[in-house]
C-alpha cells in the first residue's frame, strides 16, 4: 500500500528541492515557532497561571480547614467550660 504512490521517492525529494530554490528558500513555509519568545514557545504564561490557580485554591483550601477546626476548638472549648461549671 505504501508503494502504491504516483511518484517515487526521489522524483518527491527532487521536486520539494526545486520547489525550494524556485521558491528563494520558500519562507512562507517557514514554521510560526521561529519569530516567538523563548518564553512564548516553551508556555511559559501558560505554566504561571496554572501554578497561580494551584496555589491559590490550595491556599484558600488551607484556609477553610483552618478556619472550621477554630471553630470547632472553640466550640468544643466553649462546651467544655460549660460542662465545668455546671459542675460546680
Amino acid at each position: 500500500m505504501y508503494l502504491d504512490q504516483p511518484e517515487q521517492p526521489l522524483e518527491r525529494a527532487v521536486f520539494w528541492t526545486e520547489y525550494i530554490l524556485r521558491h528563494k528558500g520558500a519562507p512562507h513555509m517557514r514554521s510560526a515557532a521561529l519569530d516567538l519568545a523563548w518564553y512564548q514557545v516553551h508556555l511559559l504564561d501558560v505554566y504561571a497561571f496554572l501554578a497561580s490557580i494551584l496555589l491559590l485554591s490550595s491556599f484558600l483550601t488551607c484556609k477553610i480547614i483552618s478556619l472550621l477546626c477554630c471553630r470547632r476548638k472553640k466550640e468544643m472549648d466553649s462546651s467544655s467550660r460549660s460542662s465545668k461549671k455546671k459542675t460546680n
